[in-house]
């Protein structure tokens, strides 16, 4: 199986991008990498270096935070698609949270991710 180069996109890049790179990086099969459009603290800021490494890019939200259209505007993104998982930034970092989070994940990447049902 080729290896796919998936990149995951939030705005801080410190909970919903992280944990959907933790998530599909446990696949076998896939490079995983993650950043932010406005990244805080220890985030990843995104860069069209990632753009161009990503054959897949998947963002958080596009109605709350304009992920999608962010990175339309701001690089070079040519004929790749970027799927947008509607997941808004609701999750903050309690242990209870990130449950909630990574189950919420789990439930959006499955159909891109069918090894997701058998973890």
């Amino acid at each position: 199986m080729e290896q796919r180069n998936v990149l995951f996109i939030c705005t801080g890049n410190v909970y919903r991008s992280r944990r959907a790179a933790e998530i599909v990086g446990a696949l076998r099969g896939y490079a995983v990498r993650s950043a932010g459009t406005a990244p805080v603290w220890d985030g990843v800021p995104v860069t069209q270096t990632l753009i161009d490494w990503a054959d897949e890019i998947y963002v958080m939200s596009e109605r709350e935070d304009r992920h999608e259209s962010f990175l339309r505007s701001h690089f070079k993104i040519g004929g790749k698609e970027i799927r947008v998982l509607g997941i808004p930034n609701v999750y903050e970092g309690s242990p209870e949270e990130q449950n909630a989070l990574r189950s919420v994940l789990s439930e959006k990447l499955s159909p891109y991710f069918p090894d997701l049902l058998g973890v």
